[in-house]
């Protein structure tokens, strides 16, 4: 059955999308901007960098470097546990956690899941 031309495009993109979950979402538009942002509202602390590759980021506060490191190395351990791996970037008083996927050279599903695991931690 064709569909009407008011829905067609974004129909074709949430197939696409459906078809390959792991496909390079950052570069769809339309639906895929959509997908984003619902997948956004479930890792409320990220936000989408605009620079190219998109990634999704968060920054923490920790009281020294000490505690940044060890906030890391927990990070480390999930990551390890699904084989999908963020950039770290730790200094003192802060964590900067960034996640795309390498291989695909944009943001997946893959790392929604990542960062919603980051987000079961217990951090202070």
């Amino acid at each position: 059955a064709p569909m009407n031309a008011r829905t067609s495009a974004d129909a074709v993109e949430v197939q696409a999308l459906k078809a390959d979950s792991f496909g390079r979402i950052a570069l769809m538009r339309g639906a895929a901007g959509l997908f984003v942002r619902r997948d956004l509202a479930h890792v409320p602390l990220w936000i989408v960098s605009q620079a190219k590759p998109q990634k999704l980021e968060r920054k923490y506060k920790t009281v020294d470097f000490k505690s940044a490191l060890l906030l890391a190395g927990q990070i480390g351990e999930i990551a390890e546990s699904i084989n999908h791996h963020p950039d770290l970037t730790v200094s003192y008083g802060q964590l900067v956690v960034q996640i795309f996927t390498h291989s695909k050279g944009g943001l997946t599903e893959a790392d929604f899941i990542l960062a919603a695991k980051i987000d079961r931690l217990s951090v202070p």
